[in-house]
């Protein structure tokens, strides 16, 4: 039995053993009290029986047997049953029936005791008087006439044995009946007390284990309703408070992995316990894996660190590098130490300067390609002013070749000068929200280009074939687009040596497909994945001579992005090269 159970059932044990114990008291009063009764009466009979002999003897002793038949008789109207008996065991007289009715005697075992000289006290049933007595005799001799005599006494105890039977009754009903108050009592702790309990403490259990939408049973009545009522109540508050908590925590957990700085909680082991998606990301670590150790996955220069705050209880502020197998990261390491439950870790936020490093290496690399690139131009228009200043307007053969050097060179300039207006404003296109894009027939732009083209091939005797023209809608700038394809035919006619330059306009699943093909020198395949780049040339000073700029390339690429579509390029030295440009099909 549990505790619980000896506790509840502990006030229906006391009073079970407390009935049993009045019961057994009074039962054993009863049992003394017949015992005394018992006694008493034996004290009486035989003092009533010396008394009665004393005043017969007399009588007896004189031959006046009449007088002492008449003196018993007195005694019929009392308790006690007086009769005189001769030594052959005839009745002589007796105060309950007539002596002609009643047999001999002499067989009785209180007269068998008095004839004996051993009187005792007999208690038994009198088939006469159908009832139980108390019997009690002595015999006694007379001289004149020479005989002996024998009084018997008797005590009715019927009356007192009923009394002691009747208290016997009432103390097995109220026995019965206490044990009856006890079950009544026991099935109520069990139906309205324990068995709610038992229900109760199941549902709570489960809300204990975080089932908070476990159901709280309550009892119609009894003493466990209210409390059920008010642990239903407190579920529903805790349910709510758990909802609140949980709502803050992800919303919190939302802000912490929507950082772009890489969060840790670090140990002095190097264990780390708290990180975010960020954190994840720049050290490859899964999200599945529950333990991560900033000892077995971190650079040495930042082990170092962790080290050093630990040991030096300071705060690490510093930009690192670590070595990687793609591109260098760069990373600027913030950390500070912190106390919790006992413990000292040290939190880290680490911002990846990487594409920032990236961004400003490519606005150097820009800033001394422009600057490069104009310097050239310049440099010759200064040359040529500075040679007419010097006298050279006088002689016209000579003045006319420093203004064409001139004119060539501010053209060149121009040019320059226009591609990077033309990427900055693609730039500036791919970020805005309003790319104004309209749904449009590409097969006319694709004609528009080759016909912008064509004297241009014409003067470098090379042949525009358009091959496929299919009619596909696609959203775009028609300007733009045909900008983009002019670019690369431009570039194929001037770079390529092919004398073919093949046009296609092709549907290729749920996007059109742009191509343009040359059979000329090619491009090797060390080049291609920077052919996009800005200012960049596989032939540097061919493609200056031929007045390139070396942005052609990198708009096309703006250009496509802009329009949500790829470009590449396929190339083999000698064989050629293939341009591709892929857009999306307009959907209706």
């Amino acid at each position: 039995m549990k505790h619980r159970d000896i506790s509840l059932f502990t006030v229906p044990l006391v009073f079970t053993a407390l009935i049993i114990l009045a019961a057994w008291l009074l039962f054993g009063q009863i049992s003394r009290f017949e015992s005394s009764y018992r006694t008493q009466a034996i004290r009486d009979i035989k003092i009533e029986t010396k008394l009665l002999t004393q005043i017969i003897f007399p009588m007896l002793e004189n031959n006046l047997l009449e007088e002492a038949q008449q003196y018993i008789q007195k005694f019929s109207d009392e308790h006690l049953r007086i009769t005189l008996i001769d030594s052959n065991g005839n009745v002589l007289a007796d105060t309950s029936e007539p002596n002609e009715i009643l047999d001999n005697h002499l067989d009785r075992p209180e007269i068998q005791d008095a004839l004996q000289k051993n009187p005792k006290v007999n208690f038994r049933y009198s088939s006469s008087l159908n009832q139980y007595l108390i019997y009690y005799a002595e015999s006694f001799q007379t001289h004149h006439p020479q005989r002996t005599w024998i009084l018997r006494v008797a005590v009715v105890g019927q009356e007192i044995e009923k009394i002691i039977i009747i208290a016997r009754q009432n103390i097995l009903f109220a026995l019965l009946f206490g044990a009856a108050l006890v079950a009544l009592l026991i099935l109520y702790i069990i139906f309205r007390i324990r068995t709610p309990l038992v229900k109760l403490q199941e549902s709570a259990n489960r809300i204990a284990c975080g089932d908070l939408e476990a159901q709280i049973p309550i009892p119609s009545a009894g003493i466990i309703k209210e409390l059920a009522i008010t642990i239903r109540n407190m579920k529903e508050q805790l349910k709510e408070q758990i909802d609140q908590v949980r709502a803050e925590k992800n919303e919190r957990e939302l802000l912490f992995n929507s950082m772009s700085e890489a969060v840790l909680l670090v140990g002095s082991d190097g264990e780390v316990v708290s990180r975010n998606k960020a954190a994840e990301n720049l050290f490859s670590i899964p999200s599945s894996t529950s333990q991560f150790n900033i000892n077995r996955g971190g650079s040495p220069e930042l082990i170092r660190l962790i080290h050093k705050a630990f040991s030096e209880n300071s705060t690490i502020e510093q930009e690192i590098e670590i070595p990687s197998s793609l591109i260098e990261k760069h990373l600027f390491i913030k950390g500070r130490l912190l106390e919790k439950e006992g413990r000292t870790w040290l939190l880290l936020a680490i911002a990846d300067l990487t594409n920032l490093r990236k961004l400003e290496s490519f606005r150097i690399d820009f800033i001394a390609n422009v600057s490069h690139e104009i310097k050239t131009p310049l440099s010759s228009i200064l040359s040529a002013v500075e040679s007419l200043e010097d006298g050279a307007l006088s002689k016209p053969e000579i003045s006319a070749r420093f203004l064409q050097i001139l004119s060539q060179q501010a053209k060149r300039l121009n040019f320059l000068v226009q591609d990077i207006l033309s990427l900055a404003a693609l730039e500036r296109r791919q970020v805005s929200d309003e790319k104004c894009l309209l749904p449009t027939q590409i097969d006319s732009v694709i004609l528009s280009a080759i016909n912008l083209c064509s004297e241009q091939a014409t003067k470098a005797s090379i042949e525009l074939k358009l091959i496929q023209n299919e009619s596909l809608l696609v959203r775009c700038d028609p300007d733009l687009l045909e900008q983009a394809i002019v670019n690369l035919i431009s570039n194929a006619i001037r770079y390529s040596g092919s004398p073919t330059i093949e046009i296609a306009l092709s549907r290729q699943s749920s996007q059109a497909l742009i191509s343009v093909r040359d059979y000329g020198i090619g491009i090797s395949g060390e080049h291609i994945p920077r052919i996009f780049e800005r200012f960049y040339r596989v032939h540097k000073e061919r493609s200056r001579q031929l007045g390139g700029t070396g942005l052609g390339l990198a708009i096309v690429k703006h250009i496509v992005q802009l329009h949500g579509g790829t470009v590449t390029l396929e190339s083999t030295p000698r064989q050629g090269c293939l341009f591709k440009i892929l857009l999306p099909l307009y959907q209706p």
